[in-house]
């Protein structure tokens, strides 16, 4: 095979031993179909016929895009697991991600074109984790606040500054968070509380302020305490991450969310 191969009139049998073969290889999938796809996960929703570009990933990343609008219709994160066989003369590609269970099945109707791309990427990779990676983990998996935590909204703007999580636990009180990748001190509590005040000038609602980091300084949890607020340890998640000389970073999930709003009264 060369570095690129590009199959049309492709029957589904052979498509899917394609796709096995050149995930296995660690190749770049890149599929044209007119498809159904079905999720099951912290929701069900089926998407019917369709003309859509699937992406497959040698981490296992999975996109489908649709043709308008940069935010794909359905999509696995690296870690998932692909496969692809054929069933009743059609071939289907079932993406899982066990932690939290999700799972993502295509049902290709009809397969316009399968390119293969043995792609060379130059770029090093740097493992880190950020504040923003924090609030990803966070939006992706609630509990690991609390059981019954929920997100309402990221990056919050107040007139003290944006909060970095806002959710709702499970009786119903508003709960500002605030992220550290690294130590907290006093001036992380101290900007919990201006955010914590902040909110109560703006619902009548309960509320309550966690600070979120891998450690705290003592006199900054005592702070926290001194206030009624609460800390919580967590460590931000090592993540791939790949950059030029510059340090020029690639985008995370939360680069493409929508910026949907939620009530807070």
């Amino acid at each position: 095979m060369s570095r690129v191969d590009v199959f049309s009139n492709i029957k589904a049998r052979d498509a899917s031993n394609i796709i096995e073969q050149s995930f296995v290889r660690g190749e770049v999938i890149i599929i044209l179909a007119n498809c159904i796809i079905h999720y099951e996960g912290r929701a069900l929703s089926d998407i019917g016929p369709g003309d859509r570009v699937l992406i497959i990933k040698p981490d296992g990343t999975l996109i489908i895009h649709k043709k308008i609008k940069r935010e794909p219709v359905n999509w696995q994160p690296p870690g998932s697991t692909i496969r692809a066989y054929e069933r009743n003369g059609r071939l289907v590609i079932k993406s899982i991600r066990y932690n939290p269970y999700e799972i993502i099945i295509v049902e290709c109707l009809e397969i316009y074109l399968i390119a293969i791309y043995d792609a060379i990427d130059p770029y090093a990779l740097e493992i880190s984790g950020t504040e923003r990676d924090l609030a990803e983990l966070i939006y992706r998996n609630p509990e690991v606040i609390e059981k019954g935590f929920k997100v309402l909204k990221l990056e919050y703007q107040t007139p003290f500054g944006i909060i970095d999580v806002l959710g709702e636990d499970k009786e119903g009180r508003l709960v500002v968070i605030e992220l550290k990748r690294s130590s907290a001190g006093l001036q992380s509590v101290s900007q919990l509380r201006r955010y914590v005040e902040a909110m109560k000038n703006l619902t009548r609602r309960d509320i309550r302020g966690i600070l979120i980091a891998p450690r705290i300084t003592e006199s900054a949890l005592a702070l926290v305490r001194k206030y009624g607020l609460e800390y919580k340890k967590l460590e931000p998640p090592k993540v791939p991450r790949t950059h030029d000389g510059r340090g020029v970073r690639s985008k995370k999930l939360l680069d493409y969310m929508d910026d949907y709003e939620n009530k807070t009264e």
